[in-house]
Formats: C-alpha cells, sequence, structure tokens
C-alpha cells in the first residue's frame, strides 16, 4: 500500500476522474495483462485496484503504474494472483514488450 502526504492529498481530483486517469494508464500500458484490470477511486483519493494477472511481478508493476496519477492517496492493491503452469511468468508477448519498453528508459 502507497500512502501520499497530506500536501497531496489536500490537491486530488474528483474520484471518477483519478479512476478514469487509472483506467487508462492501465489500458495503455505495453504490460497486456495490465489491461485488463480496472480501478475504482473512493472519494478520499484511495484508488482500489481489481482484476487478475499472472505474476507477482505483475501485480507490483500495475501499483506502481497508477500510484502517481493525480489525485490518488493511496493504492489499494486489489489484484488476484493467478497461479497455474501457464501463468507463473509474464506471456512472451509481455516479456517481448517489457524488453522493448526498458530499451526506452534505460537506468
Amino acid at each position: 500500500m502507497i500512502v501520499l502526504s497530506q500536501t497531496e492529498r489536500d490537491a486530488h481530483p474528483v474520484s471518477h476522474e483519478i479512476a478514469e486517469a487509472a483506467n487508462a494508464r492501465l489500458r495503455a500500458s505495453p504490460y497486456v495483462s495490465l489491461r485488463g484490470l480496472s480501478c475504482r477511486c473512493d472519494d478520499g483519493g484511495a484508488l482500489f485496484l481489481q482484476g487478475r494477472v499472472p505474476t507477482f511481478y505483475l501485480k507490483q508493476l500495475v501499483q506502481e503504474t497508477v500510484a502517481d496519477v493525480e489525485g490518488v492517496v493511496q493504492v489499494v492493491n486489489k489484484a488476484e494472483v493467478v497461479s497455474s503452469a501457464a501463468s507463473t511468468a509474464p506471456s512472451a508477448c509481455d516479456r517481448r514488450i517489457g524488453s522493448a519498453a526498458a530499451s526506452l528508459h534505460p537506468t
């Protein structure tokens, strides 16, 4: 869970706008697995992530993807990691896209 400072909490947009911005980020993600997740935001700026991902890595990644959306005070990550032999690693498409995205933003 990520909690922001009082200053960051004081200047947050309306909850539906926060949720729309967070959902737009998920839909635009280069990780296909994140595009099926959804967010809702309460009036206090708490953003709730919902849906399923194949790995704990992607669960953490989705949280980081939306944490800095304007107005988010707290991220409550309710994404479920679905463990099965077929979903214990990012999909081949996610791995290729992740490699390409990493090359665009070298550390």
